[in-house]
């Protein structure tokens, strides 16, 4: 084959194993199918003087790949080292063959890398492929020569993902594919039984960098009366024997929990249902933290219920995550609210997250869950009547089912474009707090995201790695994406 020798392209790797190998491979399918030929790979311990003769995508971190190291150390590229999941693209002259060019793609870890390949496909690759009024190409990515480009970011959000019940993903490679494209690295699943296959779903979430946290009730849902000392000895014996018997061996992350607080009442009997919330918590958390010292744990409490008693969680022990929903006054508005039109007095939600975020200092682990998108049709709810596979679905199924959702996704999209503020600003709430830690998690029930990128959760996605930006910018920035899916 003939062909013009000013474009090949080789990609130098770091490690073709675990999250750093999934970069690499969807780096090398990105680089594929914009050219002719087969595209070498070569391992970065392996570089020759002829390879680098070439135009070079260079990937992984300074500890995998020899060149990352030698580029950072002549001032080429920087990556924030101190900061987790940090990433930086470089686009220059090959200093090699200065009529060829650099793309490096690293990161101060694995997930930094695979965010370098992310940010780079949405936000110079799409935009590089620019098409006349006729529809022609103008410019080509890796065939034309792309700008000098750099660009460095991290995340101001630790955790960032998705909240589900299990039974709605219908496809958990392209769901969890789905949140590695936007930079989410963790996905809560609430489920009756864990499922069947929750080994393999866990370790493909792994490679693309993704905690999987597994939720489950510490009696919400049940009939149960928290003033009572035998209720609680029977939930705290109930909740070891689930993690031991089901969820420990699985090796997930961690475990999300709800208990008695989904309710607009204040008290359970003459008690505050937030004092009785962190005596049932910190008595049950106790004996777990006991047995699993380094467990993550997480929280799912229910403003509606605690309002200006939230003083009284910060008795809750500090290894816990408190993670709030239904934030909002008389009740949940955006983007706490199901609806994202629903934003009368949006600014003392905000206030109010604010003020949670700081509840226990400096060592306060914090989070939210953002609604206004999609959730499940409680009417016609059924519980799980035992265990299942999870995401294993038929394809054609789960098409017709995304058509199904497309209606309400176009009216969410019209919410969030014209609302996204409110959510900005309520995640700045929690960044200015500086918590020891921090999420920020996305209510998607039987959404379908398996099949589309939807906006409204790619605007999120970036919204949790950037609060800081403006709305009309990012909005903007986003919707131009070829991933991001859009109805208006």
């Amino acid at each position: 084959m003939n062909r013009d020798h000013t474009q090949d392209w080789v990609v130098i790797y770091g490690s073709s194993e675990g999250v750093e190998g999934y970069a690499l491979r969807e780096v090398n399918q990105l680089v594929q199918k914009s050219l002719p030929y087969l595209v070498r790979v070569v391992d970065g311990r392996c570089v020759t003087d002829e390879v680098m003769q070439h135009n070079l995508v260079i990937l992984g971190t300074r500890d995998t790949n020899p060149l990352v190291r030698r580029f950072q150390d002549a001032g080429i590229v920087s990556t924030k080292e101190a900061k987790t999941e940090a990433f930086s693209v470089r686009i220059t002259e090959n200093p090699d063959r200065t009529d060829r060019q650099l793309v490096i793609l690293t990161g101060s870890d694995e997930n930094g890398v695979l965010y370098a390949v992310r940010d780079f496909e949405h936000y110079i690759y799409d935009r590089f492929a620019v098409l006349s009024s006729c529809g022609v190409p103008l410019r080509q990515p890796f065939i034309d020569k792309f700008d000098k480009v750099s660009l460095e970011g991290a995340p101001i959000i630790k955790h960032r993902g998705l909240w589900t019940w299990g039974h709605v993903i219908y496809d958990y490679k392209r769901y969890l594919d789905h949140l590695s494209h936007w930079k989410m690295n963790m996905v809560v699943i609430w489920n009756d039984f864990v499922p069947l296959n929750a080994r393999q779903i866990i370790e493909y979430a792994h490679e693309r960098g993704i905690k999987v946290i597994w939720g489950y009730s510490w009696s919400w849902g049940e009939e149960v009366d928290p003033t009572k000392s035998e209720e609680l000895e029977k939930w705290t014996a109930r909740v070891m024997e689930k993690y031991e018997t089901e969820v420990r061996d699985t090796r997930c992350d961690g475990i999300y929990f709800q208990i008695f607080t989904e309710t607009d009442d204040m008290t359970i009997g003459s008690r505050p249902i937030a004092e009785l919330a962190a005596d049932w918590v910190n008595h049950i958390g106790r004996e777990l933290f006991r047995k699993y010292p380094d467990i993550l744990v997480q929280f799912g409490v229910h403003a509606t219920s605690i309002r200006e008693n939230y003083v009284k969680l910060g008795a809750i022990d500090e290894r816990i995550d408190l993670v709030w929903e239904n934030i909002g006054t008389p009740g949940p508005v955006f983007p706490y609210s199901y609806e994202p039109n629903v934003i009368e007095g949006y600014e003392s939600a905000v206030d109010y997250t604010s003020r949670v975020a700081r509840l226990r200092g400096e060592k306060e682990k914090v989070g939210i869950v953002i609604k206004g998108m999609t959730n499940l049709d409680w009417a016609n709810f059924e519980h799980q009547p035992g265990q299942f596979i999870l995401g294993e679905d038929d394809p054609e199924f789960i098409a017709r089912r995304a058509e199904e959702k497309m209606p309400r996704w176009r009216y969410v999209e019209v919410g969030w474009r014209k609302n996204f503020r409110c959510v900005l600003e309520t995640i700045r709430a929690i960044a200015e707090a500086k918590p020891a830690r921090s999420t920020v998690l996305g209510l998607v029930e039987d959404g379908v995201w398996e099949e589309k990128m939807w906006l409204p959760v790619a605007l999120l996605a970036e919204a949790m790695w950037n609060p800081y930006a403006l709305s009309g910018e990012l909005l903007e920035k986003v919707a131009a994406t070829h991933d991001a899916y859009k109805l208006v």
